[in-house]
């Protein structure tokens, strides 16, 4: 994909605002650490848009769809993390690729939390919350930080109520 440095993986990153200017921010499963948390992200499928990936994950992670959904905004580069030495240990994807890169997009729930069900066809997740995005950055695996901290430097300006 045009942009993404050699060696990782191209992906679409999810921030959920709720009404109020709060995050969905979910727990993987089988994740028994205090930083098992993330928004909801995926890869990108080949010839597929990052917007596109960015519905696709939204769905298949939350079952939230593109109609219950308002772009609020994107950011327009890729945002590039290298996995740690753990997740190269315990996962398929970290073995094949130096890391991600990332398109983030904002979205606003237009309904309510009842929208959102984690038990999906393949559940990645065992349990979510709303919150502020600088909790979000904090709750997050270390190597992730620096992402999250510009994902929410990029979007604060989606937390208020009035900004939507």
């Amino acid at each position: 994909m045009q942009g993404v440095p050699d060696g990782y993986r191209a992906c679409a990153g999810i921030v959920l605002f709720s009404r109020i200017g709060q995050i969905f921010l979910a727990h993987r499963r089988g994740m028994y650490v205090e930083h098992g948390w993330q928004m909801p992200q995926g890869g990108i499928d080949q010839g597929e848009e990052p917007l596109d990936a960015a519905y696709r994950e939204l769905t298949e992670e939350t079952a939230v769809t593109r109609d219950r959904v308002t772009l609020l905004g994107a950011i327009d580069r890729w945002l590039v993390y290298d996995f740690d030495a753990h997740a190269i240990k315990r996962g398929k994807i970290a073995a094949k690729y130096r890391g991600q890169a990332q398109r983030w997009f904002a979205f606003r729930l237009d309904g309510p939390d009842s929208l959102i069900n984690i038990e999906t066809k393949d559940p990645e997740f065992d349990r979510w919350i709303w919150t502020d995005l600088n909790t979000a950055v904090e709750r997050i695996v270390p190597f992730k930080a620096d992402v999250y901290r510009e994902v929410a430097a990029e979007f604060m300006k989606f937390s208020t109520p009035d900004q939507h």
